[in-house]
Formats: C-alpha cells, sequence, structure tokens
C-alpha cells in the first residue's frame, strides 16, 4: 500500500526540493524486478539485497521510512504504514523544506 503512496509523494515534492528514495531489500534480484514490473513508479529504487541500510538505520521492521534533512542529519523515522502516514509525512517534510540551508 504504502509504495504507490510514496511515489506520488515523490511526485509531488521532487520540483520543492525533496527525494524519495525507495530501497528495496529482496534477496533475489528476480524477486525485486517482479515486484516493480507490477508497481509503475518513477521515484528511484535502490537495490539492498545485504540489507545494510536496514542495520546501518537499525530499522526493526519493513515497512520503515527515515526522513533526513538537508544536513543529512536523521530527523524522522516511522515504521509501518497507514492511512495517517502519509499526511505525517507531508507535516514533516513541509516542515524540513521550509528550515534555513
Amino acid at each position: 500500500a504504502s509504495f504507490p503512496q510514496l511515489d506520488a509523494l515523490y511526485k509531488e515534492l521532487k520540483d520543492k526540493g525533496a527525494t524519495v528514495l525507495a530501497v528495496n531489500v529482496d534477496e533475489q534480484r528476480k524477486a525485486a524486478d517482479a515486484f516493480l514490473a507490477t508497481r509503475p513508479h518513477t521515484m528511484p529504487v535502490l537495490f539492498d539485497p545485504s540489507g545494510k541500510a536496514a542495520t546501518t538505520f537499525n530499522l526493526q521492521g519493513m515497512p520503515s521510512s527515515i526522513l533526513v534533512d538537508r544536513q543529512g542529519k536523521v530527523r524522522f523515522v516511522h515504521m509501518g504504514y497507514t492511512e495517517k502516514t502519509l499526511a505525517q509525512y507531508r507535516s514533516e517534510i513541509g516542515q524540513l523544506l521550509a528550515e534555513q540551508h
């Protein structure tokens, strides 16, 4: 449910200075490609079959989202996804975009 919503968020915010990156952690590239083939998207998708990103950010479950500010500092972390999550993302991203460079 989150993937198409994140792609829509990417399209909405990319010209405002925000970037959305999806990280696929499928161990087999065929599984990742099969998933992506059924979900048209424009946001960049990175492949991390070893799960290094999840380990680095100490993620406790999937899906997880990390919002990083312009200086590269992790500011918000979300685990899971519900209808309310997207509104929370918009609010937090708006806050980050409003901050001075």
